[in-house]
């Protein structure tokens, strides 16, 4: 994922349904949250590139389109 998420190499946190209704419970202590921490398994995932338009400060970067798949010779 990091090959297409950035470079400096982070990760989102994703959950499987049951993982974010515990998430979502109130009063968790650190213990907690560090269990609920782990990857998510990379077969359960799909991912494509998008458009570079999704950082820009100059246009609007609101439109469906953003979410099409782009490809970049450089990630080959």
């Amino acid at each position: 994922m990091a090959k297409i998420h950035n470079v400096k190499k982070r990760m989102p946190l994703l959950f499987s349904r049951e993982t974010e209704r515990n998430w979502l419970t109130p009063g968790l202590t650190e213990a907690d949250i560090q269990e609920l921490m782990k990857p998510f398994p990379e077969e359960n995932m799909q991912a494509h590139t998008i458009s570079k338009l999704i950082t820009s400060r100059t246009e609007n970067s609101n439109v469906p389109e953003i979410t099409n798949q782009v490809t970049y010779p450089e990630l080959n």
